[in-house]
């Protein structure tokens, strides 16, 4: 098996490729995350992101860093990426989501409700009683309609979480 990498302001040990044993992996592998703050690395081997980026989580450090990739053709924001596509970032600037796209259109009913129209990509981060869920539109560089409420579950298809 590949070597686990390094973490942020530390050597890694010599293991002869075996994973290092501070690192944990968390509950399972690749899990889909999105940013919800820009974050700039100040170190070699770090990843910088922009809010709205999706990521995978493939390592988590004993010490709230995650080691995370960058999830291609879904990135969000206006902002451009830098060009390394995997490296670490603090664990508090993801959270977890599952990724829908919007089956049939579905018009906003009050400010703390998000509209979606058919074919949208949703990221899903909350999930509430009778059939709600708390989602972020993905939208790409060149559209400026992001935002985020709740929206009813039925009129999404679930892709990847």
């Amino acid at each position: 098996p590949p070597a686990t990498p390094a973490t942020p302001g530390s050597t890694a040990p010599s293991t002869g490729g075996a994973p290092v044993k501070e690192f944990q992996p968390p509950t399972g592998p690749g899990l889909l995350h999105i940013t919800i703050h820009d974050w700039e690395p100040d170190q070699p081997g770090q990843l910088y992101v922009a809010k709205g980026t999706l990521v995978n989580i493939s390592y988590r450090a004993a010490h709230g860093w995650v080691y995370a990739g960058t999830v291609q053709g879904l990135k969000t924001g206006s902002e451009a990426l830098a060009t390394a596509t995997e490296g670490w970032i603090p664990q508090a600037v993801v959270k977890r989501v599952s990724l829908c796209r919007v089956a049939v259109d579905w018009p906003a009913e009050g400010q703390a409700t998000l509209g979606v129209s058919k074919g949208e990509v949703i990221a899903v981060s909350k999930e509430a009683e009778r059939g709600w869920v708390y989602g972020e539109r993905l939208a790409d560089r060149a559209s400026d309609k992001l935002g985020d409420g709740w929206l009813p579950k039925k009129v999404l298809e679930y892709l990847r979480t």
